[in-house]
């Protein structure tokens, strides 16, 4: 979602139903069009809709993008792609969410002051916080692990589909949940139509792991350019081309800026569509209002069936 795929009609509608709807600033350039975003997200949602935005820390300009958050009087900041002690001062007083795929970090990142952490398991769309080398593990699994160590609230990520899996993971520890790949498929959905039909379409099998240029895996779905990643033979940046958006951690063996960008306008020739293990799922375009309802539904179901606390 990092690359402008939820915007302000996706993050507006959300807070506007009553769940938290998130920016995605870390494909943005210009400060500004982060306080633009926010007040259009605002407008749609209301006085009482809750608003943040979810960046990288890997992003150049990190503390500008920021910045001019929390100037729009943002409610929260999701931190991810890294772990970044300076956000705690440059958010100013603003609830700071970090990221997290061990309870580890997650025990680093309360230490430092974040007000709650969302912790990301293997199944999440996009960059996985596992280098190369480390075990992959489930959501559920860090959660129970963390939830011993770390005292704020944990939010889990990655792989959450229903109402089921989000009781599951309540009844695990968690708070609350984060979901992105389902609110794809929504008609408030900031990615154009094509971007979204990848979703509807997909089978089981197209949803790979591939290399980013960022050193990290990353899940995706297949389109013709994630083939070419597949066989390594994706085009080089262009160094005249390069913004150097994301520094010296890039390889620069693809612009994964730029694919993901052009799969967002519905470019799938030339694009990079980033999805959780369970996009293939999907099967129509619902409503933001639609989709969230049916995910209380489902929750409350199982709840009416074993409460998560047991008299």
């Amino acid at each position: 979602m990092a690359v402008r795929v939820s915007l302000h009609k996706l993050a507006g509608n959300v807070a506007k139903e009553g769940g938290i709807g998130i920016i995605a600033v870390s494909g943005m350039n210009d400060p500004q069009e982060v306080r633009d975003e926010i007040k259009k997200a605002r407008k749609i949602a209301g006085k009482n809709g809750i608003i943040g935005i979810n960046i990288m820390g890997i992003i150049g300009k990190f503390k500008e993008l920021v910045s001019a958050a929390v100037e729009e009087k943002i409610d929260l900041i999701i931190q991810g792609a890294g772990f970044r002690n300076d956000v705690f001062e440059i958010a100013k007083g603003v609830p700071v969410v970090s990221m997290a795929s061990s309870a580890r970090v997650a025990k680093k990142a309360e230490e430092a002051g974040a007000s709650a952490v969302i912790i990301e398991g293997s199944d999440a769309g996009g960059h996985l916080g596992f280098p190369k080398g480390h075990e992959f593990r489930k959501t559920i699994d860090i959660i129970k692990e963390a939830v011993k160590e770390v005292k704020i609230p944990l939010i889990a990520a990655g792989g959450i589909f229903n109402g089921k899996d989000i009781v599951e993971m309540l009844r695990a520890g968690a708070k609350g949940v984060q979901m992105a790949t389902r609110f794809v498929a929504t008609e408030e959905c900031d990615a154009d139509e094509k971007f979204k039909q990848v979703y509807i379409n997909a089978k089981e099998e197209d949803i790979v792991i591939i290399n980013s240029p960022v050193g990290l895996p990353g899940r995706a779905i297949k389109t013709p350019f994630v083939e070419k990643i597949l066989n390594n033979t994706a085009p080089k940046v262009n160094p005249i081309e390069c913004q150097g958006c994301i520094g010296p951690i890039c390889d620069k063996s693809y612009c994964i800026l730029k694919v993901l960008e052009n799969a967002r306008k519905g470019d799938l020739e030339n694009g990079l569509v980033f999805a959780g293990t369970n996009a293939w799922r999907i099967n129509k375009i619902v409503k933001v209002k639609e989709l969230i309802k049916e995910l209380v539904d489902e929750a409350n179901k199982e709840l009416l069936n074993k409460p998560l606390i047991q008299n």
